[in-house]
This record gives C-alpha cells, sequence and structure tokens, in this order.
C-alpha cells in the first residue's frame, strides 16, 4: 500500500498532474534551462520537462538523479507541502 505522500506524489490532490514548482524554482535558481538541467541529471530534455509540468512521474531512480544534481533532498523537490 501507498504512503499518503506517495499517493498524493503519484495522483496529486485533485487525482491530475502535479507541477513541482520546486523542481522549477531549483532550475531557475540554479539558472539552468530545461535541457541543462536534464544533462546535469542524465535524462532527456523532453523527459524532465514532462516531470517538472507533472505530465510523468520519475522512478524512485531518476528523483534521486534530479535530488543529485539540485543538492536538494527528494522530500523537498517533490514532496512540498
Amino acid at each position: 500500500e501507498l504512503s499518503l505522500p506517495m499517493r498524493k506524489f503519484l495522483f496529486g490532490t485533485s487525482g491530475g498532474c502535479v507541477m513541482r514548482t520546486a523542481l522549477v524554482r531549483k532550475r531557475i535558481e540554479f539558472g539552468w534551462t530545461h535541457e541543462k538541467a536534464a544533462k546535469a541529471c542524465g535524462i532527456s530534455r523532453a523527459y524532465y520537462t514532462n516531470i517538472e509540468s507533472g505530465r510523468k512521474n520519475p522512478s524512485y531512480g531518476v528523483m534521486k538523479k534530479i535530488s543529485k544534481a539540485f543538492g536538494a533532498g527528494i522530500d523537498h523537490l517533490f514532496f512540498e507541502q
């Protein structure tokens, strides 16, 4: 069974996609384009953009890559309250 934070992450509070505002803020803080952020994370630009906009949900492994690239915790980037 999924925990409440994981259910919110996967399905959002309304059942739809959830934009990851903390991820957007971090990318802007770093001064990175989608392309540069994706390269730093080791994923394609299209996939990164889809994750950031909430159209795609990353695997735990990809969340770890993104967190490492931005120097922030998974909880901060993906489970923001």
